[in-house]
């Protein structure tokens, strides 16, 4: 393989790479700090992460969402669940509910591509082919352009990508292969976890300043995520310097992750008990690995949501049984609030966990930063509340951040 050029950068991207959508942030080398969103193909600020093979085509993101119910068994979704061990992929496969088929050593397959029958692919030349696009989102398709004389392409870009906290050698050990396999320059690709990555954006947030005679403040910050979630405890520092914007000194005191626990497994609860009401109905189990779980699937992240803003809400799916039967399920907040017990359970341990390694009490923490797709749920906040009480006496509610899920 050719090595890149080491030509100038001019463009840094980020990756937030998550298992339900993946966000891509990027700023210039002339303004490093003037950070963006990008927008995807179809004008959206989130991409899924998704591959689909169709026939001769190739299909990424968004393009390859849309086949899911026409050609479920050639859409390979949740892509960065794959990643790790095969043991755990074959886990989060089953817990993902997803309907494209995985082999026992954890390659992906078989698929049915380019005329080719029983294609066998590992997770890590997928994750490249995505990469690929999200880069050309943020630095455009120029980043990658053919030098005359060269048979590589020129990498003009730095990559941050960061990745669940709970990723293991295996996981980092994919991704890095994945970057590999696209021939970039692993000095300019770094992988940071979630909670580094919320540590450094908070500084910046705060213009790299702490109050007026504060030099030092401890931040709890909660990401719940679609599919993983994580607790950290990180400790600023006024900057020394005689500049006058010294940077903060960011000390990251713990961090405390779960792998499993996010909306997903919310969604996930929910369906186990609108699945008993069908079944007390008389009507057959559930399947999750199927297009009516993954309808099921999807109707009940709507009703989260709606649950978030309104007391009441109906689950309901026209023609969702074989017989053509319609579903129909009432939830209120309440139900859905005790349904979800074990998982704020699991929860409230991980903000323990964090806490007692950060050797921090709750009175010792400034603020508490509430990100990832859970962060709008009622009951998650209220949780947070009542784990750090204000010092006055009242529940302080938690700030809410805008990470993606």
């Amino acid at each position: 393989m050719a090595e890149p050029s080491a030509s100038p950068v001019t463009n840094f991207v980020g990756i937030d790479l998550s298992v339900l959508n993946i966000v891509v942030s990027s700023s210039s080398a002339e303004e490093r700090s003037a950070v963006s969103v990008a927008v995807n193909d179809v004008s959206n600020r989130s991409t899924p992460a998704a591959v689909a093979f169709d026939g001769n085509l190739r299909l990424l993101g968004d393009a390859a969402e849309t086949k899911v119910t026409q050609l479920p068994k050639q859409v390979v979704t949740a892509l960065p669940a794959m990643l790790g061990t095969a043991e755990d992929a074959r886990a989060n496969h089953s817990r993902l509910g997803c309907m494209w088929s995985l082999t026992e050593d954890g390659q992906i397959g078989p698929m049915s591509f380019g005329g080719r029958e029983g294609l066998l692919l590992r997770p890590a030349s997928c994750l490249a082919a995505l990469l690929q696009k999200l880069v050309g989102f943020a630095a455009g398709p120029s980043v990658f352009d053919l030098t005359p004389g060269q048979d590589g392409a020129v990498q003009a870009f730095e990559l941050a990508a960061s990745v669940p906290d709970a990723w293991g050698d295996a996981e980092l050990g994919a991704l890095l292969a994945a970057t590999d396999i696209l021939g970039w320059a692993p000095e300019r690709v770094h992988v940071l976890p979630y909670s580094a990555a919320l540590a450094t954006a908070y500084a910046q947030r705060q213009g790299q300043k702490l109050g007026p005679d504060e030099e030092r403040r401890v931040v709890a910050f909660v990401d719940i995520g679609f599919s993983q979630s994580t607790v950290s405890v990180v400790a600023y520092t006024a900057g020394e310097g005689a500049d006058q914007t010294p940077e903060l000194g960011v000390e990251m005191l713990s961090s405390a992750a779960s792998a499993t626990l996010g909306v997903q497994s919310l969604c996930a609860a929910l369906a186990q008990h609108v699945d008993k009401k069908s079944q007390d109905k008389g009507n057959g189990p559930i399947k999750m690995a199927t297009k009516q779980g993954a309808r099921l699937m999807t109707a009940l992240q709507k009703g989260i949501k709606e649950l978030s803003m309104l007391p009441d809400t109906t689950v309901a799916l026209e023609c969702f049984y074989p017989d053509e039967g319609d579903l129909k399920v009432d939830l209120s907040r309440a139900q859905f609030e005790e349904i979800v017990n074990p998982q704020m359970q699991e929860l409230t341990e991980l903000v323990t966990r964090a806490l007692s390694q950060a050797g921090v009490g709750q009175e010792a923490v400034h603020s508490v930063e509430l990100v990832g797709g859970g962060m709008r749920i009622p009951r998650v906040q209220a949780l947070l509340s009542q784990l750090f009480p204000d010092p006055e006496g009242e529940e302080a509610a938690p700030a809410e951040g805008g990470k993606a899920a």
